[in-house]
């Protein structure tokens, strides 16, 4: 029986502690909170991956220079004023990329293609 591996990725860098005019007056203190928040499920989601044999990809350390506030060029997610993908909170095609880009080098490193 052939058996199969499980990947899953965990949630980028939205927010960084800083303030930007793309997010509406969101204070430094408020963007630290809410990233927390995503950095909590990151810890729960990694935590189920491990319970179930699956193989966790972190995305944050990837992700630090491309939050929300990054130059929109290079950023990951749309902010408040979305201007790319016109969906507030959206990955953007760099975002995209990037997670794709970080899921690929995973299963291609794990040796699970090869099986």
């Amino acid at each position: 029986m052939r058996s199969s591996t499980v990947f899953v990725d965990g949630w980028p860098t939205y927010l960084t502690n800083t303030s930007c005019p793309a997010m509406l007056g969101l204070l430094p203190a408020d963007a630290a909170y809410i990233q927390s928040k995503f950095e909590r499920l990151n810890t729960v989601v990694a935590r189920a991956a491990a319970d179930h044999g699956a193989v966790y990809i972190d995305t944050v350390a990837a992700s630090r220079e491309f939050g929300m506030c990054a130059d929109p060029a290079t950023r990951w997610f749309d902010p408040m004023l979305a201007d790319q993908t016109l969906l507030r909170y959206h990955p953007t095609l760099a975002g995209q990329r990037g997670v794709a880009d970080l899921i690929v080098a995973t299963v291609e490193s794990s040796g699970a293609l090869a099986r």
